[in-house]
């Protein structure tokens, strides 16, 4: 195996004085062998361009092509055909390239941010607020045209991040248009970017197309100038392994998202809340955002928890947090109304009489970020908040008991016939009952009218019904009833 004899394959190197051949690696067949093997071997040396005149230059990276052609050649035997039979040609094509590493640094950045943290390195916005970066893309001379964009493993926001027109630097003398170039990243934080964290990794690539797209560099960091990489004892010269595109410079952008609190008067979590039939009742709900910045609502949740009958919402009244700094921005979603409350109005009806019912609200913002706080709303039995107009003989004909019962179960009640609105009335006792009890049973034992009974145990649809363990009954004792009552004692006479 040798070179092609003929001129025409005879290879133009750039070093013809080099032994291309690895000493010992020409094989000479024997009479009963029919292969031979060799190696071929070349490493160009990295020159500087300017003092390099060896090569064609056949593009900005591309500095020639090489052709190395190759034959067999029977040399074995004694025959006339000796040293005269050939195989065709083999020709291989060898480009030499001159590859360079853009490097990519951050040049600016236009914001005043919530924080920064540098090691990580992470910039903390609120919504409705930007910020604008401005990176700087360099490579030597060789590149003409230098892009920067981001590493489309990571991307960009959709909504909210544009990149502007690039700012070339032109050298006309070498023939370059842009390079270094600089080009600013921009960012909105809208309200659907409230509570996300976005990386964004930022790209120099140049325009050796035939150079390798992505090399990394061994412990290099990820920001670094051209021919230097940075360390832990500070910039150090080192070579950078050649490609197309520099080693990319990552961050974070955080968008600081609403830190929602139930506030005071607001019932404590899955706490009793306690009112009486008749009696007007009131329940502030209120709610802030810890940031100080995010517009809240407070709904209630009514898709599992429905409120009882009756019961109205106030309209949300809105305010800035107590000893807060004013918000910064006031705009769609957010500044005008971090603190809301509003307010539950109702007036137990006798028919919800023992009623103990969860009530859940949510306070939340326009990016669907909510906090839950539900509680128990429970109407007491046996206590009752006078109307209008209503004395205590009217009220105890409605229970079918008599007033002089009722006077002796209010014992701080001075004067029975100065009775006012909304005072609030014991109608009897609370009895806890026994397993399998029913109201009938009850009625025979403390004397009482049945359909006083019914009235004031609107959960116990029947005499007869039996009660569970503990079930709480109200109780109107007929004390002062005349013995003869036909109601006394649960079914009435001749039943």
């Amino acid at each position: 195996i040798g070179y092609c004899t003929n001129m025409d394959f005879v290879p133009q190197f750039p070093r013809e004085d080099q032994q291309f051949w690895r000493p010992g690696n020409r094989a000479i067949a024997g009479s009963n062998s029919s292969e031979a093997s060799a190696t071929f071997e070349w490493t160009p040396f990295c020159e500087a361009l300017t003092a390099d005149s060896i090569y064609a230059f056949r593009g900005r990276h591309r500095l020639d092509v090489f052709s190395a052609c190759f034959m067999a050649v029977d040399e074995g035997g004694a025959t006339e055909l000796a040293g005269k039979l050939t195989s065709p040609p083999k020709c291989v094509h060898i480009p030499v390239l001159r590859c360079t590493k853009p490097t990519i640094r951050l040049s600016a950045v236009d914001k005043t941010v919530t924080r920064f943290s540098w090691a990580t390195p992470l910039w903390e916005i609120a919504v409705s607020t930007n910020i604008s970066f401005v990176f700087e893309g360099v490579d030597d001379a060789q590149t003409s045209v230098l892009h920067i964009h981001h590493h489309a493993d990571h991307g960009i926001p959709s909504l909210g991040a544009e990149w502007k027109a690039p700012q070339c630097t032109s050298d006309s003398a070498q023939r370059v248009t842009c390079n270094p170039v600089k080009r600013e990243l921009y960012f909105g934080a809208e309200m659907i970017h409230a509570g996300a964290q976005m990386t964004i990794c930022v790209e120099a690539v140049n325009d050796q197309q035939e150079c390798p797209r992505y090399r990394k560099n061994n412990a290099a960091a990820a920001t670094q100038p051209f021919a230097q990489h940075f360390s832990a004892a500070g910039v150090l010269p080192s070579p950078i392994t050649t490609s197309q595109a520099s080693e990319p410079y990552c961050f974070h952008i955080q968008v600081n998202g609403p830190d929602l609190h139930f506030v005071d008067p607001t019932p404590a979590q899955d706490t009793t809340v306690v009112t009486y039939i008749g009696c007007p009742f009131t329940l502030t709900l209120a709610a802030e955002d810890g940031t100080n910045h995010f517009n809240l609502q407070i709904e209630p949740w009514t898709a599992e928890f429905s409120l009882p009958t009756g019961v109205a919402i106030s309209a949300p009244t809105c305010q800035q947090r107590p000893g807060a700094p004013p918000p910064a921005t006031v705009a769609t979603g957010v500044g005008s109304c971090p603190q809301v409350s509003r307010t539950l109005s109702w007036s137990p009806s006798r028919a919800q009489t023992g009623l103990h019912e969860k009530a859940c609200f949510h306070v939340m913002t326009t990016v669907g970020v909510t906090s839950a706080r539900c509680f128990v709303l429970h109407v007491s039995k046996c206590r009752y908040c006078t109307q209008r107009d209503e004395s205590l003989k009217t009220l105890a004909a409605s229970y079918f008991t008599d007033w002089l019962q009722l006077w002796a179960a209010n014992t701080d009640m001075k004067n029975p016939y100065a009775v006012t609105q909304h005072q609030l009335i014991n109608l009897g006792a609370n009895y806890h009952a026994k397993q399998d009890e029913t109201l009938g049973v009850l009625a025979r034992r403390f004397r009482a009218d049945i359909r006083g009974l019914l009235l004031a145990n609107p959960d116990v649809q029947s005499q007869d019904d039996k009660l569970r363990q503990d079930h709480v009954i109200c109780i109107l004792p007929g004390t002062c009833t005349s013995a003869d009552s036909p109601y006394l004692g649960g079914y009435s006479k001749g039943t």
